[in-house]
Parts: C-alpha cells; sequence; structure tokens
C-alpha cells in the first residue's frame, strides 16, 4: 500500500464484522466501513486466502487474459516476378465474437491503496479508513481489450 510517502506492508483483515476503529465521516458509520471492507476481501481470491496474514509483495497477480488473432493473407501474380499480397489482419479477435470475450481485467488503481490513514490514537495505533472499490478488478478499457482490424498491401518483386 502507498501511503503518500512510502510503501507499507499491509495485514489483511481476518475479522469479519468487526467494526473499524476510525472516524467515518458523515455518511457511513464504523460499521458500514467493516462491511465494506470484509465484503471487498471475500470478493477477492487472494485477499481472502490470506486472512489475518501481511500481504506478499506482487502476491495478488491479474486474471488470465484471452486473445486469438486471424490473418488472412492473399498473393496476386503479375507478369513473371511480380506480386502483390494483401493481408487482412484482426486482433484479439475472440473480441469481435463477443464483447465479453477478449476483455482484460486490471486491478483498479483505488483497489490497490484500499485505505487512507486518518491519524494515531494516543498509544501510536494507525486509524485507517476504508476507501476502495466493491470489487478488485476491473475492465481495462485500452487498447488490448478491443478488437482491431488492419489491411495491409506488399508489393515483391525479385
Amino acid at each position: 500500500m502507498w501511503n503518500g510517502v512510502h510503501s507499507i506492508c499491509i495485514w489483511i483483515h481476518h475479522l469479519k464484522g468487526a467494526n473499524c476503529p476510525t472516524t467515518c465521516g458523515a455518511n457511513t458509520t464504523p460499521a458500514q466501513q467493516a462491511a465494506a471492507l470484509n465484503a471487498f476481501i471475500d470478493q477477492d481470491d487472494y485477499l481472502s486466502s490470506h486472512r489475518g496474514q501481511i500481504a506478499e509483495r506482487f502476491g495478488a497477480v491479474n486474471p488470465w487474459y484471452h486473445s486469438m488473432d486471424v490473418r488472412i493473407l492473399q498473393d496476386i501474380g503479375f507478369r513473371s516476378a511480380h506480386r502483390l499480397q494483401i493481408s487482412l489482419d484482426i486482433l484479439n479477435f475472440t473480441n469481435r465474437i463477443s464483447s465479453d470475450l477478449g476483455v482484460r481485467k486490471v486491478a483498479s488503481s483505488s483497489a490497490t491503496s484500499p485505505l487512507t490513514l486518518t491519524g494515531w490514537d494516543t498509544n501510536g495505533t494507525p486509524h485507517f479508513n476504508f476507501t476502495g472499490p466493491s470489487q478488485t478488478y476491473i475492465d481495462d478499457p485500452g487498447l488490448f481489450s478491443r478488437w482491431r482490424m488492419q489491411l495491409g498491401f506488399r508489393y515483391l518483386f525479385h
């Protein structure tokens, strides 16, 4: 977790239903924060299987991503030693078949730092607010999650 100054290890909360001992603001109670934190931990395979432990650095990884590319290539000969080659490439063809396929899942930026340090009590115990999202991974809106098509021409001669 990044606290704005340096990276710190994060302990994965192990008590379900426990109230967070923190000042939560006007719209959220400690019980609501605890419920949101527990729901966030439960929906993530890595976090839920490591409750009560310190999270390993790079312990959780993005889900596997499947993609298939298709290329159609045609040579057209003319004259004895000259050819025109036409190609059609469809990148991430799986996403062309269905918009649910070929979509990368990445950790949302708010999921990588789900807690905000709000202060310290008189004993030196840190207090945090849960400010993370409801789920760790979101659909990547970048080019790798979209199908793309390109048309190519190549003139070959000997």
